[in-house]
């Protein structure tokens, strides 16, 4: 297919439907177990068409770091049949968050000191948010207390690392990928709120439109840190 079909616009409109199908009611299950698998898909046809000229690790991590979220995705499309789809599908992304730590971690400027050895404090601002999560929802995770926790600790790694590129890529990299990192964070926090503490209006809605944005800023910010070395060749 043409890589015209294969675009943020493309993305977006996928996107726009699947939102729609999840404000829409029960009747459009059907379109969100279409739409929701595309996503991802949608989005690793995209990195890979836009990034074909490099090569190296890091893509090749941001790609697995990808097809997993799609894999925890379609897991997660079935946790109301079966609980272990849910653990099956929290594995999935804690392993994505685990490949997104080693890309991340790759950097292309040489800064002498790291935004975290610099103002280390900002460590504390993770783990106060985590922790106070934590007995937020502690109540309501059961036999789920450890695969949810090692879960966040994962996940404010991935940001604290996220954040630790400051410096150390180009800005505009820098930028797109922790915000991308924060808006994780936030559609996790929403999901482990409506999962394990109490329900509210409109979860699926936001839990959704967070990670669309999220996946979205990560593969722009990846893509912008593929283009800049590319520029250095």
């Amino acid at each position: 297919m043409s890589n015209k079909f294969f675009s943020f616009q493309a993305y977006f409109v996928l996107a726009g439907i699947h939102l729609f199908a999840l404000l829409a009611g029960e009747s459009f299950n059907w379109l969100i177990m279409v739409t929701k698998p595309l996503l991802l898909l949608m989005l690793i046809a995209i990195f890979y068409l836009q990034s074909k000229s490099s090569s190296g690790n890091f893509k090749k991590l941001v790609l697995a770091a990808l097809f997993l979220s799609w894999l925890g995705d379609v897991l997660l499309l079935f946790q109301q049949r079966d609980a272990n789809f849910f653990l099956a599908g929290l594995v999935s992304f804690l392993s994505a968050h685990v490949f997104y730590i080693l890309a991340f971690r790759k950097t292309t400027l040489h800064h002498s000191l790291t935004i975290i050895k610099e103002k280390p404090w900002l460590i504390l601002l993770f783990v106060a948010y985590g922790a106070g999560f934590y007995f937020l929802i502690r109540n309501g995770l059961g036999e789920m207390m450890v695969p949810v926790m090692l879960y966040m600790v994962v996940i404010l790694v991935m940001s604290l690392v996220a954040l630790n590129r400051f410096r150390r890529v180009e800005y505009h990299s820098f930028v797109l990928v922790f915000a991308g990192a924060l808006s994780f964070m936030a559609s996790d926090s929403l999901l482990a709120i409506n999962k394990f503490y109490v329900s509210f209006p409109l979860s699926g809605f936001l839990i959704m439109l967070t990670y669309i944005v999220a996946q979205y800023l990560i593969v722009k910010g990846t893509l912008a840190q593929l283009a800049s070395e590319r520029l250095k060749v």
